[in-house]
């Protein structure tokens, strides 16, 4: 009987992190939209994305925790490069892609849920702290 501690600290620790990953915050609050978006838009995405897009994205989006799959099909053909206008297959072209987004920072690949603490230092970061 002397394994029984084990219990209790395994409970306290799986409710630590039942706290930390899930979101109990919701929805984004105005302010914090009109953060995001000023910050994303300073950053260059406007001329990425449809930000009104994004916006209403945000503005309608529960709070909720959601599943997101990307099947991607690639075609046996040539596609043009954006960047240097050259025809390469467009499997080189996913890979490239593949490539820029797996080196990207942690907080584009990891949705951000402005609940947890990972979603409090990004917030932290778009208000311009450090």
């Amino acid at each position: 009987m002397a394994g029984w501690w084990v219990w209790p600290v395994a409970a306290v620790l799986y409710l630590g992190f039942r706290l930390f990953y899930d979101n109990l915050r919701g929805k984004l609050t105005p302010t914090e939209i009109d953060t995001m978006l000023a910050r994303a838009e300073a950053q260059g995405a406007a001329d990425l994305n449809d930000m009104s897009i994004v916006r209403t994205f945000l503005e309608e989006d529960d709070g909720r925790e959601f599943v997101m799959v990307n099947l991607v099909r690639v075609p046996d053909t040539m596609v043009t490069d954006p960047d240097t206008g050259a025809q390469v297959p467009a499997s080189d072209m996913m890979k490239a892609y593949s490539k820029a987004l797996h080196t990207a920072p942690d907080q584009t690949r990891r949705p951000p849920r402005l609940g947890d603490a990972q979603g409090r230092r990004l917030r932290r970061r778009l208000e311009g702290g450090a």
